[in-house]
Parts: C-alpha cells; sequence; structure tokens
C-alpha cells in the first residue's frame, strides 16, 4: 500500500484531479515553520529562459522577486543555474488549496505555451515524495486511477486512510 506524503492534508481525489490539471506546474507539500516555505505549484527551468518570461534585472540580481505570468504573481527564485517559479499564497498570504489551484492553472496555460515554444522545463522540479509528480506518483496519471477512486467514493467505500493510495 502506497501512502501519500507525511504532510498532504488533501484527499487523494483533489490531488489527483489538480496534478491531472496541471501540464507544467506540480504541486509541492512542504513542511513550513520558514519564511516562504509554505505549499506551492511549482515549476523549475534553466535560467536560459530568463528572457522569455521577461525576468526584471532586479529579480535577477537579488536571487529572487516576484514576476507576473498571465497577470498572477509568481514568487521567482534563481538557484544553482536555475529558475524555480512557485505559485504560493499571493505575496505574504497563506497557502490556500482551491484558491492557489485556479491561479495555477491560469499560469500553467502560459507556460505550457513557453514549453511549446521551445522552453525546457525540469520535471519534476522537486525530487521526493513531497512533489506529486508522473515520476513519484505515475498511478495518479493512469485514467484507471481517478476511475477507481470516484466509484469507490460513490458506492460509499471508506477509506482506511483518505491519503492512502489505491
Amino acid at each position: 500500500m502506497r501512502t501519500y506524503p507525511y504532510r498532504f492534508s488533501y484527499t487523494k481525489l483533489e490531488l489527483a484531479d489538480a496534478a491531472r490539471s496541471l501540464s507544467i506546474l506540480r504541486y509541492v507539500g512542504r513542511w513550513g515553520g520558514y519564511a516562504h516555505d509554505d505549499d506551492a505549484f511549482v515549476a523549475r527551468l534553466s535560467r536560459d529562459a530568463a528572457l522569455t518570461l521577461a525576468i526584471p534585472a532586479a529579480v535577477l540580481d537579488s536571487g529572487q522577486g516576484w514576476i507576473t505570468i498571465a497577470g498572477e504573481n509568481v514568487r521567482a527564485t534563481i538557484s544553482s543555474g536555475e529558475i524555480i517559479l512557485e505559485v504560493a499564497g499571493a505575496k505574504h498570504d497563506y497557502f490556500i488549496f482551491d484558491r492557489e489551484l485556479a491561479r495555477a492553472r491560469l499560469i500553467d496555460v502560459e507556460l505550457a505555451r513557453l514549453a511549446a515554444g521551445g522552453v525546457s522545463f525540469i520535471d519534476p522540479p522537486e525530487m521526493g515524495r513531497r512533489c506529486v509528480s508522473p515520476t513519484e506518483y505515475p498511478e495518479i496519471w493512469r485514467p484507471s486511477f481517478l476511475n477507481r477512486l470516484r466509484a469507490r467514493l460513490r458506492f460509499g467505500v471508506k477509506f482506511v486512510d483518505d491519503r492512502e493510495l489505491v
């Protein structure tokens, strides 16, 4: 039996639906407790994409800051020659899953357009079980996975642990 990472507080169906609705961004559950260490939808790409994303020089010079993609604020961090984009709580606000997922979907459309134009994204953006990606959770991307989950919910089958993967 596989379980979701220690920190996820969303149901299997919520995470699976969210994960499958995004092509570039990946949900990452974090420990918290540090500044800007909240859950986020994350993408990672090479620093060469800075011009394509129109990242301001101030962000490039300082190594982090806020940029706008699809009209939404996105935290950008430049580290080890890579750009990390995070859709988390809007500027200093808490992460709220439904709100951030809606923002992530808008941003993901623009990032997918960039990918189609040749910008390379690194997937998964973070290694390990905290990152919901096809690498770590391939079963989520199998069509039968959501069908089984929905059928179990429809027939009232109770989960021993709602975070359990079947």
